[in-house]
């Protein structure tokens, strides 16, 4: 514990340092796939907690939400929660803040999450029926069921075959490669696949993505008439 308390005095001795230069950083978190993103300026750290305050609104967020810290003088990313928020004043407090690792990434494509379920089979072995999480014109997000617990660590770079069909288009058969497996329980697996589209299949995912990406926009706008699109420079890359 204290030496989770010693990284925790770490991360926010870097972040008071930076926010008492006036510094401005960038606070991400995901809404249907979309990588919202507010700059944000410190107002306050205490008792392993920092405060800030948002430029613009902040639409869905909540208690208990997972968010990212980043600025071009920070050596990585910082994950934090978000401990409680004041909508009429835009000011958040995180808890929790860590280092994550690895620095920030600008992601290239957008990824959406679809509007209703949509189903797609895998071919691996063996051949997988799951619900798409995600999709980008390059990539896809894949929950199966699996109950072999050490079968997915197998899937990890292998080529495959992906069957999707889009709401009103033709079934679609992508090639696909394995970049990544994550559980989420003792069975429900995430399947990240980056898809090798022909051009008329990406044309059609691309079609598919930005009509999801403007009805997300949409419905933000709808709850949150100060809402602004996040800026072209954090597309989401898969």
């Amino acid at each position: 514990m204290v030496a989770e308390d010693e990284k925790m005095q770490d991360v926010l001795a870097v972040v008071v340092q930076l926010g008492e230069s006036g510094a401005v950083f960038q606070l991400c978190f995901g809404y249907q796939g979309l990588i919202l993103t507010r700059g944000a300026s410190l107002v306050k750290a205490h008792h392993r907690m920092a405060v800030f305050r948002s430029q613009q609104e902040l639409p869905m967020l909540e208690a208990n939400r997972g968010v990212c810290l980043h600025h071009a003088e920070l050596p990585q990313n910082i994950s934090a929660r978000v401990e409680s928020f004041w909508a009429q004043r835009r000011l958040v407090r995180l808890s929790g803040l860590a280092w994550t690792g690895s620095p920030w990434r600008e992601r290239a494509l957008e990824r959406v999450r679809p509007g209703q379920p949509l189903a797609a089979r895998l071919n691996l072995d063996p051949v997988l029926d799951g619900t798409v999480q995600d999709v980008s014109p390059h990539g896809l997000g894949l929950l199966v069921s699996c109950l072999d617990r050490r079968r997915p660590l197998e899937w990890m770079g292998q080529s495959a075959l992906v069957q999707l069909r889009l709401p009103g288009m033709p079934l679609m058969r992508l090639r696909g490669e394995v970049m990544s497996v994550h559980a989420y329980s003792a069975h429900l697996i995430r399947v990240g696949l980056r898809l090798y589209p022909g051009r008329e299949q990406e044309r059609r995912l691309g079609g598919f993505v930005e009509g999801r990406r403007r009805a997300i926009l949409h419905e933000l706008s709808s709850v949150h008439p100060l809402f602004q699109p996040p800026g072209e420079s954090y597309r989401l890359f898969f």
